[in-house]
């Protein structure tokens, strides 16, 4: 399996009851622009974690707060998050609509950093659509104004996002191409979860090509990697990935050591789909040996 990138939310329940707190303050006091930001927060939080009624709900509460005081561009970035709901929903017309409003607006506000985001966000629907030029085209607005803007954290993600669709096309050496270009940024930056998820992408590449030796090295790296930062889910991606290799090479005992250490992880992250999508491949492997 493929792996995106991801900003990295604070514990949901804590972080929730934070902000709870600090709204009945801000609302206490009457101070309106704050209420919109702690809004925009707790959607964002509720977007991490799938429930996408509840982000939009408030979303749009901080999107209202912030056209009353006049702050178009707060407005704007959070139709960026809007936009992805409608899209999660397959509401495509409501999403593009969002994003055209926010990059005219953010645009006009030389906001240029949202602006990116609203490119990069349309480039993942149309991918998601399948229409692959158009998404490449969309990728190609915002990684050029990261480039600009010196982002190269944002530059590596946006150039995954572009390795991606060439996956998805076959075209498989651009797709190589363009996640070394994003490991190599995320190496001089220090970026060490997003180059794991990066190297996880390249070993599937090498092992869409049917190079084992190159696929292993890079999902070792990957792994390496994702138990050094304490990324349990990046851990047992990867672990599935290799198992997946060794089976497709017959190595049926080295692919069985990788899916039951793969199932603990399981367990402990409380996955049940990931959890008896294992099983089975367990069940499989055995049947092979």
């Amino acid at each position: 399996a493929l792996r995106t990138l991801i900003a990295i939310m604070p514990a949901h329940g804590k972080a929730l009851d934070e902000y709870a707190k600090a709204l009945e303050l801000w609302k206490r006091l009457g101070e309106r622009a704050q209420m919109g930001g702690i809004y925009h927060n707790i959607g964002m939080l509720q977007q991490a974690q799938g429930d996408n009624a509840k982000a939009l709900e408030y979303f749009k509460r901080s999107e209202s707060i912030k056209r009353e005081l006049g702050d178009e561009a707060g407005s704007a970035r959070t139709a960026n998050h809007i936009a992805r709901i409608h899209a999660a929903w397959k509401e495509y017309g409501l999403a593009f609509e969002c994003l055209d409003r926010a990059i005219d607006v953010l645009f006009a506000q030389k906001d240029w950093a949202s602006l990116a985001t609203s490119h990069n966000v349309r480039g993942q629907i149309l991918a998601e659509m399948e229409k692959y030029q158009e998404a490449l085209a969309a990728y190609a607005k915002s990684a050029q104004i990261l480039e600009s803007i010196g982002d190269s954290r944002g530059l590596a993600a946006c150039l995954n996002n572009i390795a991606l669709v060439h996956k998805a096309r076959g075209d498989l050496p651009q797709a190589l191409k363009h996640f070394q270009q994003a490991a190599a940024i995320q190496e001089k930056i220090g970026d060490r979860r997003g180059l794991a998820a990066t190297y996880n992408n390249i070993g599937v590449v090498h092992d869409s090509r049917g190079d084992y030796d190159h696929a292993l090295e890079y999902y070792q790296k990957d792994l390496e990697l994702s138990r050094s930062i304490g990324d349990r889910r990046g851990v047992a991606t990867t672990l599935n990935n290799i198992a997946i290799l060794h089976s497709n090479h017959r190595q049926y005992a080295k692919a069985l050591v990788g899916l039951e250490e793969c199932l603990g992880l399981c367990k402990d992250l409380k996955d049940q789909d990931m959890e008896d999508r294992i099983r089975e491949r367990i069940r499989r492997v055995k049947e092979m040996m």
